[in-house]
C-alpha cells in the first residue's frame, strides 16, 4: 500500500504520482490512499485521463 499527500510539492502532485503509479506496471495492483492536511477545498479540478476509471 502507498499512502501519499495530496499536495507535495505542488497542490496536485499527489494526484499526478499516483496517476503515473497505477500506469505503471510494477504499481497497478499497489493500492494507494491519499490524504491531505489541508484544511479548505482548494478549488482544483482533476479530470480523468484516458483509462482512468469514472
Amino acid at each position: 500500500m502507498m499512502i501519499l499527500d495530496v499536495t507535495m510539492r505542488t497542490s496536485a502532485e499527489g494526484f499526478e504520482f499516483a496517476r503515473e503509479r497505477t500506469h505503471n506496471a510494477l504499481y497497478q495492483d499497489t493500492p494507494i490512499l491519499m490524504l491531505t492536511a489541508v484544511p479548505r477545498n482548494t478549488g482544483l479540478d482533476f479530470p480523468a485521463a484516458a483509462g482512468d476509471e469514472s
